[in-house]
């Protein structure tokens, strides 16, 4: 049985620490968590090989990709996760999935593919958001298995770097 265990990392020594003991009996949407991220808010994001978790420190809500619902996640298996400087949230995932920006206020999800991939890349790394950084021009990097896209401030189609 895996659990994840949610510490509160702000305390100072002197102040007592809060262990939440997360597993999928709890809601956790999967035993394997890849990414974890704490955002402005303090809301815990879990990326795990079955959908995203949010954990506002009493409850766990799971978002997955639906087939019918284009606004879904676009894949199942979430392998990065960023919260950029205007605070939203960046969901990459696996196996085609691509780069997700998550609409906080609407609960949905905005889905940027890259249609620019090479046909000789394997269909399981086509749009895999492996890691996702924002740099100080505000551009979302995203490193793939066969090299880096940049997704510039404004933009809605990626650059490639090989």
């Amino acid at each position: 049985m895996f659990s994840a265990s949610v510490v509160n990392s702000n305390a100072q020594p002197a102040d007592q620490v809060y262990v939440h003991e997360l597993t999928v009996e709890d809601g956790l949407a999967q035993s394997n968590v890849n990414v974890i991220l704490k955002d402005s808010d303090g809301l815990i994001w879990l990326g795990t090989d079955d959908g995203l978790n949010l954990f506002d420190s009493h409850n766990l809500k799971t978002y997955r990709h639906d087939s019918n619902d284009p606004y879904s996640l676009s894949e199942n298996e979430v392998v990065s996760l960023l919260e950029d400087s205007q605070g939203r949230l960046w969901v990459g995932t696996a196996h085609g999935g691509g780069l997700n920006l998550f609409n906080r206020k609407g609960g949905k999800f905005l889905r940027y593919l890259d249609d620019n991939v090479a046909d000789n890349i394997s269909i399981r790394s086509k749009n895999a958001a492996l890691c996702i950084i924002e740099d100080a021009s505000q551009n979302i990097w995203v490193g793939t298995h066969d090299g880096i896209r940049v997704l510039k401030k404004g933009d809605s189609k990626f650059e490639f770097f090989g």
